[in-house]
């Protein structure tokens, strides 16, 4: 829904709601569906994972069936808004919250800690307004852009749906299936790709395991703890699976994380996004993609949107995506690329790559200059080691191997960035 301009009086926190859905079982009917299975047990019982329609039905089964039970009043306390000004936080906490002002007063305010807080879903208001989930088909161009396939409206996120989505899909792409697919951690999802796509690679999204870590951990992301940039360096940065599973263990000792059930899925699945056992995967740079798409979403399609305004604000974004690609292959007819180095293999670049392509390359190129080369076997193997004075962090450090084929005409890296991305690495330009 859309924040209203108008300021409501403190009681009315109505802002925190969505139109009902047919499909959806608020916490009020399951409360009076195991009414009569309570056995002396509170009505309703507030946990994690509770859903609300709106923070007025919050308020009442928390107010009528809970403190009410245990006995202490309640009210509503602080709200959140996020950048846009779209409420996404509500606390209601006890009457006596909070500690008073002056030491000699007729206050009832003791520090009483009890509260819940709701926040409001990602999905809420244009996903849940039908409860249909909405899916976007998203690859990367060569312009290194978003290219938008298609988007799907699904009744649920059942293997069956999303089995009839996949089989859709490869028929409207003339029977031509992807060759890695990139989701988010649903099971459903996995299975339907199995048995529809099985000759797809089918990898988990980074950005997407990485935005739920932080939802499941985020006392430690918030904290000043070193958490946050030690984890983010090994996920981005760690090339050898013995040393990621090494440095994943010392990290969850570390920061005391060894019961988090979400870290231990994500470290038993590791081969399905982490960078050691994906590096050899071509996505041609699409792991961020879903990031991506999410905001081209958020900026084109209004929260709470009817269907038809879903439908045109969704041709109005392909609409856009079309210009972009346009300007980009004007740019790449029209305009001279810019010789930085003024060295043969850029020149050879300069024609055969896209504007967006040549610009990586061009920096791939510069970077090389920061590399020290060790001949192994004469213009068969080298070691490559970045300068320590260019350095960023202990990863830049690290040496690599480059190999040429007897040819001459093939050449491989053990970073694997030209197998992930479809580039030569700087490693392997520096040896050129």
């Amino acid at each position: 829904m859309q924040v209203s301009a108008v300021r409501r009086k403190r009681k009315n926190t109505s802002e925190l709601c969505s139109n009902i859905s047919p499909c959806f079982k608020s916490a009020f009917e399951i409360c009076v569906e195991n009414a009569a299975k309570r056995e002396g047990r509170y009505i309703f019982f507030p946990h994690v994972g509770t859903v609300f329609e709106t923070t007025e039905e919050a308020y009442e089964l928390y107010n009528n069936f809970f403190s009410w039970e245990v006995g202490f009043g309640i009210r509503y306390s602080k709200s959140r808004r996020n950048v846009s000004g779209y409420q996404n936080s509500q606390d209601i906490v006890c009457q006596r919250a909070g500690a008073h002002g002056k030491e000699n007063s007729t206050t009832c305010r003791n520090g009483c800690k009890s509260m819940i807080r709701l926040l409001r879903t990602v999905e809420h208001g244009w996903t849940n307004l039908y409860n249909m989930p909405f899916g976007l088909f998203v690859g990367v161009n060569e312009h290194f852009q978003s290219t938008i396939f298609g988007g799907v409206l699904l009744r649920d996120e059942k293997i069956q749906s999303f089995e009839w989505a996949f089989s859709t899909f490869v028929d409207i792409m003339n029977g031509k299936r992807p060759d890695t697919m990139l989701t988010d951690q649903c099971q459903a999802m996995e299975a339907a790709i199995k048995y529809s796509l099985p000759s797809t690679r089918h990898r988990w999204c980074k950005w997407h395991v990485l935005r739920v870590a932080k939802e499941k951990i985020g006392h430690v992301y918030s904290k000043q703890s070193g958490f946050k940039k030690e984890f983010h360096d090994l996920v981005i940065n760690e090339t050898c699976p013995s040393i990621f599973e090494s440095r994943s263990n010392e990290i969850i000792g570390k920061y005391r994380l060894g019961s988090n059930s979400y870290l231990k899925r994500i470290y038993d699945r590791r081969e399905m996004w982490a960078k050691p056992y994906f590096m050899w995967t071509f996505c041609a740079g699409s792991t961020q993609r879903s990031e991506r798409a999410n905001h081209l979403l958020k900026r084109y399609i209004p929260r709470s949107s009817p269907m038809h305004i879903f439908v045109r604000q969704y041709n109005n974004m392909l609409d856009s995506r079309l210009a972009d690609e346009q300007e980009q292959l004007h740019a790449c007819k029209q305009k001279r690329r810019m010789l930085k180095h003024g060295v043969p293999l850029e020149v050879h670049a300069a024609v055969v790559y896209t504007k967006a392509m040549y610009d990586r390359f061009s920096d791939d190129l510069f970077k090389s200059g920061a590399y020290m080369v060790s001949e192994m076997d004469a213009g068969l193997l080298y070691k490559v080691k970045m300068m320590p004075s260019f350095a960023y962090s202990s990863y830049d450090l690290v040496e690599h191997t480059v190999r040429i084929a007897g040819d001459s005409r093939s050449i491989w890296c053990d970073c694997g960035v030209y197998e992930h991305v479809g580039m030569l690495c700087s490693h392997s330009l520096k040896e050129r």
